[in-house]
Protein backbone atom coordinates (compact mmCIF):
# COMPACT_ATOMS: atom_id res chain seq x y z
CA UNK A 1 0.00 0.00 0.00
CA UNK A 2 2.89 2.48 0.59
CA UNK A 3 4.42 1.93 -2.86
CA UNK A 4 0.90 3.20 -4.11
CA UNK A 5 0.94 5.97 -1.56
CA UNK A 6 4.22 7.47 -3.32
CA UNK A 7 2.66 8.58 -6.78
CA UNK A 8 -0.54 9.90 -4.85
CA UNK A 9 1.78 12.37 -3.08
CA UNK A 10 3.34 13.72 -6.24
CA UNK A 11 0.38 13.92 -7.99
CA UNK A 12 -1.05 16.01 -5.20
CA UNK A 13 1.89 18.00 -4.48
CA UNK A 14 2.22 18.91 -8.38
CA UNK A 15 -1.19 19.99 -7.90
CA UNK A 16 -1.21 22.45 -4.60
CA UNK A 17 2.57 22.43 -3.38
CA UNK A 18 4.54 20.61 -1.42
CA UNK A 19 3.94 18.37 1.63
CA UNK A 20 5.99 18.71 5.08
CA UNK A 21 4.55 15.73 6.08
CA UNK A 22 2.62 13.02 4.51
CA UNK A 23 2.60 9.72 6.48
CA UNK A 24 0.28 6.82 7.26
CA UNK A 25 0.46 5.72 11.02
CA UNK A 26 -1.54 2.85 12.89
CA UNK A 27 -2.56 5.05 15.67
CA UNK A 28 -4.20 3.80 19.30
CA UNK A 29 -7.90 4.61 17.70
CA UNK A 30 -7.13 2.89 14.77
CA UNK A 31 -9.82 -0.20 14.08
CA UNK A 32 -7.66 -3.26 13.43
CA UNK A 33 -5.57 -2.98 9.84
CA UNK A 34 -7.12 0.34 9.62
CA UNK A 35 -4.53 3.79 9.06
CA UNK A 36 -4.98 7.03 9.41
CA UNK A 37 -3.14 9.41 6.49
CA UNK A 38 -1.65 12.46 7.95
CA UNK A 39 -0.76 15.53 6.24
CA UNK A 40 0.91 18.79 6.51
CA UNK A 41 1.92 21.28 4.17
CA UNK A 42 2.43 25.23 4.77
CA UNK A 43 -0.34 25.84 1.78
CA UNK A 44 -3.17 23.11 3.61
CA UNK A 45 -5.34 24.43 5.92
CA UNK A 46 -8.71 23.19 7.47
CA UNK A 47 -10.47 23.40 4.11
CA UNK A 48 -13.03 20.78 4.09
CA UNK A 49 -12.42 20.73 0.35
CA UNK A 50 -9.03 20.14 0.43
CA UNK A 51 -9.59 16.83 2.28
CA UNK A 52 -11.91 16.13 -0.17
CA UNK A 53 -9.62 16.22 -3.07
CA UNK A 54 -6.76 14.20 -1.91
CA UNK A 55 -9.92 11.52 -0.91
CA UNK A 56 -10.78 11.99 -4.53
CA UNK A 57 -6.96 11.33 -5.58
CA UNK A 58 -6.67 8.29 -3.10
CA UNK A 59 -9.24 6.65 -4.63
CA UNK A 60 -8.59 7.24 -7.86
CA UNK A 61 -4.56 5.47 -7.25
CA UNK A 62 -5.53 2.92 -4.68
CA UNK A 63 -7.40 -0.26 -4.76
CA UNK A 64 -11.02 -0.54 -3.26
CA UNK A 65 -8.98 -2.46 -0.30
CA UNK A 66 -6.51 -0.21 0.39
CA UNK A 67 -8.49 2.60 0.17
CA UNK A 68 -10.89 1.54 2.89
CA UNK A 69 -8.12 1.12 5.38
CA UNK A 70 -7.61 4.55 5.26
CA UNK A 71 -9.93 5.41 8.55
CA UNK A 72 -9.09 9.56 8.17
CA UNK A 73 -7.06 11.90 6.95
CA UNK A 74 -5.62 14.26 9.45
CA UNK A 75 -4.32 17.86 8.41
CA UNK A 76 -1.74 18.69 11.06
CA UNK A 77 -0.47 22.31 11.04
CA UNK A 78 3.11 22.73 9.91
CA UNK A 79 3.53 24.60 13.19
CA UNK A 80 2.67 21.61 15.68
CA UNK A 81 5.43 21.32 18.06
CA UNK A 82 5.89 17.53 17.22
CA UNK A 83 7.89 19.02 13.78
CA UNK A 84 10.19 20.56 15.67
CA UNK A 85 10.81 17.57 18.42
CA UNK A 86 10.10 14.57 16.52
CA UNK A 87 9.91 14.55 12.87
CA UNK A 88 13.00 16.96 12.13
CA UNK A 89 14.53 13.48 12.92
CA UNK A 90 13.16 11.84 9.82
CA UNK A 91 14.04 13.93 6.87
CA UNK A 92 13.49 11.26 3.93
CA UNK A 93 14.81 11.62 0.53
CA UNK A 94 13.23 9.44 -1.69
CA UNK A 95 12.83 6.65 0.88
CA UNK A 96 10.18 5.55 3.05
CA UNK A 97 11.06 5.28 7.16
CA UNK A 98 9.43 3.04 9.30
CA UNK A 99 8.62 4.17 12.77
CA UNK A 100 7.05 2.25 15.58
CA UNK A 101 5.95 3.01 19.38
CA UNK A 102 5.92 6.52 19.12
CA UNK A 103 4.41 9.38 20.49
CA UNK A 104 3.17 11.77 17.66
CA UNK A 105 0.34 14.70 17.30
CA UNK A 106 -1.08 13.35 20.62
CA UNK A 107 -1.45 9.80 19.76
CA UNK A 108 0.20 6.95 20.63
CA UNK A 109 1.86 5.45 16.77
CA UNK A 110 1.58 1.41 17.12
CA UNK A 111 3.52 1.27 14.09
CA UNK A 112 3.67 3.38 10.29
CA UNK A 113 5.26 4.57 7.37
CA UNK A 114 6.52 8.14 6.56
CA UNK A 115 6.88 8.51 2.97
CA UNK A 116 7.48 12.23 3.05
CA UNK A 117 8.96 14.56 5.94
CA UNK A 118 10.11 17.99 4.95
CA UNK A 119 12.00 19.72 7.87
CA UNK A 120 12.84 22.61 5.33
CA UNK A 121 9.21 23.49 5.13
CA UNK A 122 8.48 23.30 8.86
CA UNK A 123 8.78 26.43 10.82
CA UNK A 124 10.94 26.92 13.97
CA UNK A 125 9.58 26.37 17.12
CA UNK A 126 10.92 28.55 19.25
CA UNK A 127 10.95 27.16 22.79
CA UNK A 128 13.01 27.86 26.27
CA UNK A 129 14.79 24.90 25.72
CA UNK A 130 16.00 26.06 22.48
CA UNK A 131 16.63 29.48 23.40
CA UNK A 132 18.64 28.09 26.48
CA UNK A 133 20.91 25.91 24.05
CA UNK A 134 21.02 28.37 21.71
CA UNK A 135 24.72 30.32 21.35
CA UNK A 136 24.69 33.57 22.81
CA UNK A 137 26.95 36.32 21.16
CA UNK A 138 28.82 38.62 23.87
CA UNK A 139 29.77 42.04 23.36
CA UNK A 140 31.86 43.08 26.20
CA UNK A 141 32.58 46.76 26.65
CA UNK A 142 35.31 48.76 27.80
CA UNK A 143 35.51 51.01 30.38
CA UNK A 144 36.08 54.59 28.96
CA UNK A 145 39.70 55.61 29.36
CA UNK A 146 40.75 51.74 29.22
CA UNK A 147 43.95 51.54 27.61
CA UNK A 148 43.61 50.34 23.60
CA UNK A 149 44.84 46.80 23.28
CA UNK A 150 48.37 47.17 20.80
CA UNK A 151 47.85 46.70 17.32
CA UNK A 152 48.68 43.39 15.13
CA UNK A 153 51.53 43.73 12.65
CA UNK A 154 50.48 44.18 9.49
CA UNK A 155 52.26 41.46 7.03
Amino acid sequence: MIEELRPVERELAAEFGEFALFALFETEDSLFDQYELYVAAPWLNADYALRVRISEVLRARLTLDDFFRVQRIIAVPVAHPDFSKELRYYPTAGCVVEVYNRQLFEKFVARGCIITCRPDLMPVARSAENEASAPRRVRLSRSPGAAQPPALPRT
